[in-house]
C-alpha cells in the first residue's frame, strides 16, 4: 500500500507558558464521536484537517483499525489518557503531506518566550523516519485550510 509510507502519531501537544496550556485539547481526549476508521481527525474537538488529505484519530474507545494501542499502523500506547492523532509526513501516492490544526486559546504576545513540546512517534508501519529537525509547526494570524 503506497499511501502508508511513514505515519507519526501526535501523542500530546502543548504550547505553554508557565504550565499554561494554549492548545485547545491538546491531548485528543474530548472528542464529538468515536473514530471508526481513516481520516477522523476532526472528530476530536477542536482539531481540523486543513488540507484534502487523511490525518487519523486514535482512540481507546475503538477496538479495530483506529484504536488503542493496537491499530492498522501498528501498536502504540499513549502518552497520557487514550487518544492520540496520526499523520503521513509524506505520500508518495500523491506526493503529498498531512497536517492538523488547532486554534490558540490565546494570542501569542509579541517578544514573549513560548516552550512548545510534544510526543512523536514513528508507526510500526512505517517505512521511513523523518528527522527531529524537519518536522515543522506554524503560527499564522489565519486561516491555513488548504494552503500547505
Amino acid at each position: 500500500m503506497s499511501y502508508f509510507h511513514f505515519i507519526i502519531f501526535f501523542l500530546f501537544i502543548s504550547i505553554s507558558v508557565y504550565s499554561q496550556n494554549l492548545i485547545s485539547n491538546h491531548s485528543f481526549e474530548v472528542y464529538n464521536d468515536c473514530p471508526t476508521g481513516k481520516n477522523e481527525i476532526e472528530d476530536a474537538v477542536d482539531w481540523y484537517n486543513p488540507t484534502s488529505t487523511s490525518p487519523d484519530l486514535f482512540n481507546i474507545c475503538n477496538s479495530t483499525t483506529v484504536g488503542v494501542p493496537s491499530n492498522y499502523g501498528g501498536y502504540q500506547n499513549t502518552k497520557h489518557g487514550n487518544a492520540y492523532s496520526g499523520i503521513a509526513l509524506y505520500t508518495s501516492a500523491c506526493n503529498c503531506r498531512e497536517y492538523i490544526e488547532n486554534k490558540l486559546l490565546n494570542p501569542l504576545i509579541k517578544d514573549k518566550q513560548y516552550k512548545i513540546s510534544l510526543f512523536i512517534n514513528k508507526a510500526d508501519s512505517g517505512y521511513f523516519s523523518v528527522s527531529q529537525n524537519s518536522n515543522t509547526i506554524i503560527f499564522s494570524a489565519t486561516d491555513t485550510t488548504n494552503k500547505y
